[in-house]
């Protein structure tokens, strides 16, 4: 990339002039490009090229790369319709299953298989394919273990309950077979579900489960269960209830649509499941206005009968959360893997209108049932975020690595605050937490972009961000405060500074600051940060790309190595009571290029490791100012 030409910048300006009028519409560079280092590649003051986001052959199947730093998802514009599903890849809606021809469609013939037909109105039954049963508890009753019930099209109002043997439910196709129980009040019975399974297993395949106080109940577990192309929808409470099971074995759920249910889309308690080609969507709070998640994944506890804790392991693939409450994937204290998948519209709950998450992922608590604090882990990869609420990723007291991943436009809560992409803090003694446990974060080859407050924002967490981009953070709604790229914080008791090592990754159009590291620790390496603008406060305000400072109870300390620094509104990099380490480091066309000042009793020191340049461009010696600036604000977390 060559340097376009722009007029000097003075090495001391006065206090009240903030910017020093350098007007380039490119980011300034006085280094020897790169070879083929093309946009939207940046070139490094070591003569490299850094690429952050994800990379043009890092998009999950179903996704297409947009040619800058992330990837989207191919969607309908438009949400589906109920009992239509669209899920990565799929530019319209569809059914979730063609249903064939004949009255039995594509359902296995295996000898035993039982047939099921509400429109048979002979008294003959017998269960065979020309004498069908009329309802599937008789069927249940014939079957033997581990046989296909077959059942033609008809909506059949009863409560399907599955006991001593394992059975293979197979509609024709859900558009044509629905189970819809009679209509019960608010129930936590497993037998007024749609299908109830209290022993032996079950297989539920091409079907419809309307109604019911859940949709598909499992009080004792389901080992090797399968829900396949199964629309559950509608039930007065979760979709799908499964309790736990101590068994290795998963329950699968694949091509299925989990809509309209109240409290949770699925509830799992120390469960092993894999959720694929999937959407779970629109969950309702129940009367109290409380719940609406759409996955609710916590520990066996004491509560559910297990003697010690056990952690629930769900793997979610190539699937779509959205239009949810509260969170669209609730994680306490388990194992979570998300991968090529959509976590979209979660709407903040109905009873405080807050959260709205899309991925909450804390530690499960005695509040939820465990004897210990047992922090969750979380894997999240080539899965897109966009449009959740009040921040699209939280992270307490756990820990969690995201990667090859898009997180946008997040929006505040009904009282404007708030609307972060990613944060991550610690779970203390006074949030119910028997200890601190503080929060891991590794984000890489991400896009976070357009979100509200802070773009990432830690509080006593130990992070590595590297190759990624964060761009465009916008203020929150409320007053227009904030609006950072990155917040590296502390929290407000001892001994819970923050740690980051940030890397290859640009920061760019943020509001205030681009990185803040107050009363925290951070690394900044071949790392660039461009175009951090004033407040949008009445007044505007601060501006600096990168700020260090004393607070509250900690010295900041920032090392910079390699790393570009380019029109910052106000101080490329100011230091408030802070020690700051620079080595080859640009400082470019910013109203002051370094600037110093004593905050809290504590003096400043900037530790020139030699090779910097400042100016505009940056072509000269770099000089310390002392402009009285003011020092940020530390943020705080919803």
């Amino acid at each position: 990339m060559s340097a376009r030409s722009a007029s000097a910048c003075p090495a001391v300006i006065a206090a009240a002039a903030l910017t020093c009028g350098c007007t380039v519409e490119e980011p300034i560079d006085d280094t020897p490009a790169a070879a083929g280092c093309l946009a939207p590649g940046l070139v490094m003051p070591d003569g490299s090229c850094m690429r952050p986001g994800v990379p043009l052959d890092g998009c999950a199947p179903g996704f297409t790369h947009d040619a800058e730093y992330g990837c989207q998802p191919v969607l309908p514009a438009m949400a589906c319709p109920p009992g239509l599903i669209a899920i990565p890849g799929d530019a319209a809606c569809r059914p979730l299953a063609a249903c064939g021809s004949g009255t039995w469609g594509a359902i296995p013939v295996e000898p035993g298989t039982v047939y099921v037909d509400a429109s048979y109105t002979a008294a003959d039954g017998d269960g065979s394919a020309g004498k069908p049963f009329k309802t599937i508890a008789a069927a249940l009753g014939a079957v033997a273990d581990n046989g296909v019930v077959a059942i033609a099209a008809g909506s059949y109002a009863e409560n399907v309950v599955i006991q001593q043997k394992r059975v293979r439910l197979w509609g024709v196709c859900p558009e044509k077979v629905e189970i819809a129980p009679p209509p019960v009040g608010a129930s936590n019975k497993c037998t007024d579900a749609a299908v109830c399974v209290l022993s032996g297993g079950a297989e539920l395949h091409m079907l419809a489960l309307r109604g019911g106080a859940f949709g598909l109940g499992a009080p004792l577990g389901l080992p090797n269960g399968v829900v396949d192309r199964v629309w559950l929808h509608d039930a007065t409470g979760p979709g799908m209830l499964i309790l736990p099971v101590l068994s290795a074995n998963a329950l699968t759920i694949t091509g299925s649509l989990i809509e309209h249910n109240r409290t949770f889309g699925v509830y799992l308690y120390g469960v092993k499941a894999t959720i694929d080609k999937s959407a779970v969507r629109n969950t309702q709070a129940r009367a109290d206005k409380r719940g609406g998640d759409g996955l609710y994944l916590v520990p066996c506890g004491v509560d559910q009968g297990c003697t010690q804790d056990v952690p629930g392991d769900v793997t979610i693939t190539a699937s779509v959360f959205e239009g949810n409450l509260e969170a669209a994937i609730s994680d306490y204290g388990s194992m979570l893997r998300v991968d090529g998948s959509v976590v979209q519209n979660t709407q903040p709950r109905a009873f405080d209108s807050e959260g709205g998450f899309g991925i909450l992922e804390i530690p499960c608590k005695s509040t939820e049932g465990c004897k210990t604090s047992l922090p969750g882990t979380m894997v999240v990869a080539r899965s897109w975020f966009r449009g959740n609420h009040t921040a699209a990723i939280a992270i307490e007291g756990s820990k969690a690595e995201i990667t090859t991943t898009v997180v946008r436009d997040t929006l505040p809560r009904a009282d404007g605050r708030y609307g972060g992409g990613v944060q991550a803090e610690g779970c203390y003694p006074a949030g119910g937490c028997p200890k601190t446990l503080a929060p891991e974060l590794t984000l890489t080859r991400s896009l976070v972009d357009g979100n509200r407050y802070v773009g990432v924002a830690l509080i006593g967490a130990t992070a590595t961000i590297a190759d990624s981009a964060i761009r465009n953070t916008q203020p929150e709604d409320a007053g227009k405060a904030f609006g950072r790229g990155v917040a590296v914080a502390s929290c407000k008791g001892p001994s819970c500074a923050s740690n980051a090592t940030i890397s290859g990754t640009l920061v760019s159009h943020s509001y205030e600051f681009g990185v803040e590291v107050s009363d925290s620790n951070a690394t900044l390496s071949r790392s660039a940060i461009f175009d951090t603008l004033a407040g949008a406060e009445k007044g505007g305000g601060f501006g600096d790309g990168l700020s260090a400072a004393y607070l509250l109870q900690s010295t900041a300390t920032v090392t910079l190595e390699g790393t570009r620094i380019e029109r910052a509104a106000r101080a490329a990099l100011s230091a408030f009571g802070a020690t700051a380490a620079i080595g080859t480091s640009r400082f470019s066309c910013s109203g002051f290029a370094l600037d110093g000042e004593a905050n809290g009793g504590f003096a400043f020191k900037f530790d020139d490791r030699g090779g910097n340049l400042c100016g505009c461009p940056a072509d000269g010696a770099c000089k310390v100012v002392s402009a009285q600036l003011a020092p940020p604000n530390a943020p705080d977390l919803p």
